[in-house]
């Protein structure tokens, strides 16, 4: 409580005092050097941040923040002190990121994508970050076609919206178990 996450269009993730207006943390993007090389450790976003979304466990109130960028990742910070808990590569830039859940109540991270592709994944699954489902118009037939994903909401009765640079508004529909 009283932190404020904000992310850089050059990756850098920011916690905020907000009582002081300092920042009480900074991660810091990822540096690449002149052969386009990463010089500083895993853990930290090499593009833009896209998206930064709160998390509660449930179970036990622990707090985390997702975050997505334009460098292909998902990552889970521990909110309270921006350590970096969990990070998954998506093959594409992370363009949106929305909760849901699925028929039993579990979380579930929705990801669009710079394709239009839409990446479900367990929040609490272990390994963390797990792909459930990946909603490809390549594969499908159906989805977004063009571009990326805008931005994904979670809508009534386990559905989510989601809508793309395609002048799509898409509506999916979770009823199947993941198993989770």
């Amino acid at each position: 409580k009283g932190v404020l996450w904000s992310g850089g269009m050059d990756g850098t993730v920011r916690l905020w005092n907000v009582e002081s207006g300092e920042a009480a943390h900074v991660i810091p993007a990822v540096k690449k050097d002149s052969t386009g090389n990463s010089s500083t450790a895993p853990g930290h976003h090499a593009g833009p941040v896209t998206g930064l979304l709160p998390f509660e466990v449930p179970s036990d109130q622990s707090t985390f923040v997702f975050s997505s960028s334009l460098d292909e990742t998902v990552k889970v910070w521990n909110a309270t002190n921006g350590e970096c808990v969990a990070s998954e590569k998506h093959g594409q830039g992370v363009t949106a990121i929305a909760l849901t859940s699925d028929l039993k109540g579990n979380p579930l991270l929705l990801c669009g994508l710079f394709y239009g592709d839409i990446m479900i994944r367990g929040t609490l699954s272990n390994p963390p970050l797990c792909l459930l489902l990946k909603i490809s118009h390549n594969f499908l037939g159906v989805g977004h076609e063009l571009g990326p994903v805008n931005d994904i909401q979670s809508g009534p009765g386990n559905t989510f919206y989601a809508v793309a640079d395609d002048g799509k508004l898409t509506c999916w529909q979770i009823t199947g178990d993941f198993g989770l």
